[in-house]
């Protein structure tokens, strides 16, 4: 695994990040620079859409909206995993119907 240290200014908050660039699995991660990016592009857009906010109140109205995205995926993410499951129960029932059939 490689690790570098990061560093990025967000809303006058001066920011080190230790960056993992693959995990445990081998796997590629979401950069620092990438998440980072995001988030100042957000606030760029906020501060274009109201001027009058000041840092503090963009920092509040931006975890507000991150946290309600992050509750929406994961109702999503349940919401399919329960499909998923209840999907698997019907198959695994007409398999095993299918075979106590055949035998």
């Amino acid at each position: 695994m490689i690790e570098r240290d990061l560093q990025f200014d967000v809303l006058g908050c001066r920011i080190k990040i230790r960056a993992e660039e693959v995990n445990a699995e081998g796997d590629r991660l979401l950069s620092p620079e990438h998440i980072v990016g995001l988030v100042l592009s957000e606030i760029d857009q906020m501060k274009a859409e109201n001027s009058k906010l000041d840092d503090k109140q963009i920092a509040v109205l931006l975890a507000l909206k991150f946290a309600k995205e992050k509750m929406v995926l994961e109702s999503s993410l349940n919401i399919d995993q329960a499909e998923i499951y209840k999907n698997t129960s019907m198959a695994l029932k007409l398999i095993e119907e299918v075979c106590s059939t055949t035998v």
